[in-house]
């Protein structure tokens, strides 16, 4: 992300490309995904003492309380890295809930221990191939002093890892209101929920949860009841700002891992990069490359947005643009490599799987694009 950087936002930038430089390099990360957490426990550590945990919670909570831009630092990095890690689902998603939402209780109990990484969360709200948040039909019914929770949530980021789950459920209205829907808190071992866990086409973990009257007290309730959809939207949209960095960094990794190849690959007697043809489309790789910063900045500016009509509105249409330059990027980078660029062990086919996965992560590019036209309109 090329803005001009506080002191501050510079130390959080290079230590977070130092930390994936030195401590991720690629077949590492390999191993890492092969495994059945897909992801390295004494990295998060690391992450906790190194403040990323924090970096956008309440400093009361022991956090340090910065905006999009700073988590966008984070998540450039990672992406360049393709580092896999629960760090979008606990920090960006469900402790933001907590966050935004939780009562003083909850929020002293929780944040605080996801700060220091004792604690790791997650967002269950997708249901299917349903992208919009209103059209969540899971359902709480009230029962007694609680709820019975029936429903399947889908694609749910680092489900099994997850201390705890913020769950959406509807409370009220039918499929399609906005008003209706309430969070849960429920432990990953709560008597009722199954959880599969699977590993995604870029080989970061999800899960499915299905749960059938699955009985919760009323002290699991996370914010106003039937009031969840404004806090969900905004939620979304600051981890839809931070996939739009961490696709910033994959496509600048992109870009230079492609032009290092051209310097030592070897085509009919001559460096495939003296052909005028495919400098072309390598400087057209770049020209994406450097969009996708820009774009990046303005999502995390829009994230930060006070008014929500503005903040759904910007990120939508930087979360659609994303989506749709990065699968070019990553296509290109692929077909650039030829052959090799296919292979388990080279990264450019890794930097088009996470691409794909960024722009059907939270709303994929098409459905972005009609929510920036109904908010422009």
């Amino acid at each position: 992300m090329r803005i001009e950087l506080t002191e501050e936002q510079s130390l959080i930038k290079d230590s977070v490309a130092r930390f994936v430089a030195e401590r991720y390099p690629f077949d590492r990360r390999q191993k890492l995904v092969a495994t059945p957490e897909g992801y390295s426990e004494e990295d998060w550590r690391s992450f906790a003492e190194l403040g990323w945990l924090g970096l956008p919670l309440p400093e009361t909570a022991g956090g340090l309380g910065m905006g999009p831009l700073e988590v966008g630092l984070v998540m450039e990095s990672f992406g360049r890295g393709l580092v896999a890690s629960p760090y979008l689902a606990t920090v960006l998603l469900g402790a933001a809930v907590v966050a935004a939402a939780g009562s003083a209780t909850q929020q002293s109990e929780m944040l605080p221990a996801v700060a220091e990484g004792r604690m790791k969360l997650t967002l269950a709200f997708a249901e299917d191939d349903r992208q919009d948040p209103a059209a969540i039909a899971a359902s709480a019914e009230l029962d007694g002093g609680g709820f019975l929770l029936t429903g399947v949530k889908a694609g749910v980021p680092y489900a099994a890892a997850a201390d705890r789950i913020l769950l959406v459920a509807r409370t009220g209205g039918r499929p399609g209101d906005a008003s209706g829907l309430s969070f849960f808190l429920v432990d990953r071992q709560q008597r009722g929920l199954e959880v599969r866990d699977y590993a995604a086409h870029d080989g970061s973990r999800v899960g499915t949860l299905r749960f059938d009257r699955m009985a919760l007290g009323h002290d699991r309730l996370v914010g106003p009841k039937d009031g969840a959809f404004p806090i969900l939207e905004a939620v979304l949209d600051r981890a839809r700002a931070a996939l739009c960095a961490e696709a910033s960094g994959i496509a600048n990794a992109v870009y230079e891992k492609t032009l290092s190849y051209f310097k030592t690959r070897e085509q009919f007697g001559k460096l495939i990069g003296s052909f005028q043809a495919l400098q072309h489309r390598l400087t057209d790789v770049y020209m994406k490359a450097e969009l996708l910063q820009s774009v990046a900045v303005d999502a995390a500016e829009a994230a930060a947005a006070s008014d929500p009509a503005t903040r759904a509105a910007g990120v939508s249409a930087a979360k659609s643009l994303t989506g749709t330059l990065g699968r070019e990027i990553g296509k290109e980078g692929v077909q650039l490599h030829g052959g090799i660029g296919m292979t388990w062990d080279y990264e450019a086919g890794h930097y088009l799987k996470r691409l794909t996965f960024i722009d059907l992560a939270l709303g994929d590019s098409h459905w972005h694009l009609e929510r920036f036209r109904r908010l422009s309109s």
